[in-house]
């Protein structure tokens, strides 16, 4: 059993790896816009994923790491091989391919979310209700678009 002031502390580190992982993502967009720059815009995009991973794995509500590392195994099988050999003509529809995946992610987070819910033993408010049903929504139609 995890203490309540460890939980604490992870949810604070949680919470801050967050906030600095987003101001990386805005600062990288920005870097990313020069050909000077992006490079710099890149390593920073880099540094806000792990950054968001890191936060994410630190949840204490995670009991069990298995799915997670089932799925960075599958994730570097597919996206290794595609980063290294696809040619650069492709490339659009490799973008295209992580969107679809990213937008499926999304539907199942939300999807499991709202099960989640559910099996807390009380029923989502309207305004998480609309928000996991516009996530499903989007991330499904994107996928299937």
């Amino acid at each position: 059993m995890i203490a309540a002031e460890t939980v604490a502390q992870l949810n604070s580190f949680e919470q801050l790896a967050y906030i600095v992982g987003a101001a990386c993502f805005v600062l990288a967009l920005k870097w990313m816009s020069g050909p000077k720059t992006a490079r710099k815009g890149l390593w920073v995009c880099i540094l806000g994923m792990a950054l968001a991973v890191v936060g994410t794995l630190t949840d204490a509500r995670i009991v069990s790491y298995e799915w997670i590392v089932i799925s960075f195994v599958i994730g570097a099988a597919i996206g290794i091989p595609m980063g290294q050999w696809m040619k650069m003509t492709a490339m659009p529809q490799r973008t295209a391919l992580s969107h679809a995946f990213g937008a499926l992610a999304a539907a199942l987070v939300g999807t499991a979310e709202y099960y989640h819910s559910l099996q807390d033993g009380g029923e989502p408010t309207k305004f998480v209700m609309f928000a996991l049903g516009l996530e499903v929504l989007l991330g499904f139609l994107t996928f299937t678009g």
